[in-house]
């Protein structure tokens, strides 16, 4: 659980039947309501409230998702009534893992080539 950032105008909570729910302080009203495949543990904003910041049952990472309203006027029209339903981003299963920051800097296929080669090779062609 936690409020909406820098305004705290809206309260978000997160519980295990996988749903984020996010209500209007002033008026309790619902204001969203998103499902994930897998339940969201934690829930905070950022601190200016450009983004939510959640992490999952199961999951090694966190998941920032940006928010509609720091962006642009939003315009709460109606209570939801269903769920958006949301998947979580997923690493390709055929990509080996990054075990080290310089696994970061190394070209696909060149794996013992340093980068100052690979930069002299692309300026050559």
């Amino acid at each position: 659980m936690c409020f909406s950032q820098p305004d705290s105008k809206w309260l978000i909570c997160s519980s295990l039947d996988k749903h984020i729910r996010v209500f209007d302080i002033l008026t309790g009203a619902l204001v969203d309501w998103i499902k994930f495949n897998s339940a969201p543990l934690s829930v905070d904003f950022s601190p200016t409230g450009e983004y939510l910041i959640t992490s999952h049952v199961n999951q090694k990472s966190v998941f920032l998702w940006s928010s509609k309203a720091f962006f642009s006027q939003v315009v709460i029209e109606k209570v939801p009534e269903a769920p958006i339903e949301i998947g979580l981003p997923k690493v390709n299963a055929e990509e080996k893992p990054k075990e080290s920051h310089k696994d970061f800097y190394k070209a696909s296929g060149a794996a013992d080539e340093d980068l100052d080669s690979l930069k002299a090779k692309s300026m050559i062609q």
